[in-house]
């Protein structure tokens, strides 16, 4: 089973203590529902389509939880996936995906060890190739086993960027 986020819409400054957030939930590539949260602490609304029920949505709550690797809470333990912590996972990627394009634009984002770093030009909104190249070699004098994630296809690099510290 694939789920996806669309036409998600973020606003950070109401986000207290969950993220507040309205997108389309798609199933399979179908638009099954409607998610959301206000961003004061509570769980994800879950808001079925037209003719589907909150039937519907429970039966895929329980899909997620039986095909979707469980979630490791350090030293809470294991929790079962869930389809509000699986849209939350998506969000995660959605925004890091947002905020890695935004830096890779102006920036040259490496990861060195378990840490991620940036460095740019002063006054430079946006790097050129030129640019990019030869910031790279500075940093890889500096850190020779950095590894740039400019220039790496974005899923890669998404992947490195958001991986757990």
């Amino acid at each position: 089973m694939k789920l996806e986020l669309k036409r998600v819409q973020y606003v950070a400054r109401l986000s207290e203590e969950t993220a507040c957030y309205v997108a389309q939930l798609w199933v399979d590539g179908v638009h099954t529902a409607d998610v959301s949260n206000d961003g004061h602490g509570g769980p994800d609304r879950q808001m079925p389509l037209k003719g589907q029920t909150m039937n519907d949505i429970r039966e895929l709550d329980l899909r997620v939880n039986a095909e979707f690797p469980p979630l490791d809470l350090g030293k809470y333990g294991m929790a079962k996936a869930t389809l509000e912590t699986e849209c939350g996972r998506l969000l995660d990627e959605y925004l890091g995906a947002k905020d890695l394009k935004k830096r890779l634009a102006r920036e040259v984002v490496f990861a060195q060890g378990k840490e991620i770093m940036h460095c740019g030009l002063k006054n430079k909104a946006k790097l050129t190739e030129g640019d990019v190249a030869r910031i790279a070699a500075c940093v890889l004098g500096k850190y020779h086993q950095a590894k740039i994630l400019n220039g790496l296809p974005l899923e890669e690099a998404l992947a490195i960027y958001l991986a757990p510290r």
